[in-house]
């Protein structure tokens, strides 16, 4: 059994989705949401920018996703990214609001993060 967490540790709810921090969604997700934000950009549009970024990384490796399989796979990943928002900014009421909390530093550790899977 894992010990409980100290009072200054955040859970990871991402691994809850069997999603870590390092695979590439996760860093796509965060560096989207702390570095590309529009205020004026509703959730639809920000999870579908995510998922159209990954899936053209992804192309750029040298991976196919089969044309007939790409809406099953544009579903699946906006279902897992909605899920990594929702749970990213919980307490706040829009992303705009959530990224004006975030210090610099950590954008700048995902912006770092992101240009590594390039």
């Amino acid at each position: 059994m894992k010990p409980a967490l100290k009072p200054d540790q955040q859970f990871d709810f991402t691994a809850m989705d069997g999603i870590g921090t390092d695979a590439p969604l996760y860093i796509l997700f965060e560096d989207h949401l702390l570095n590309h934000g529009d205020p004026h950009e509703d959730r639809h549009a920000f999870v579908f920018a995510v998922v159209d970024d990954y899936l053209a990384r992804i192309r750029s490796k040298g991976l196919v996703v089969p044309k007939n399989w790409e809406p099953y796979v544009r579903d699946e990943l906006a279902l897992q990214v909605n899920r990594m928002l929702i749970k990213k900014i919980y307490g706040c009421l829009t992303i705009n609001e959530y990224v004006k909390k975030i210090p610099i530093e950590t954008k700048k550790k995902a912006r770092k993060r992101a240009a590594k899977l390039k």
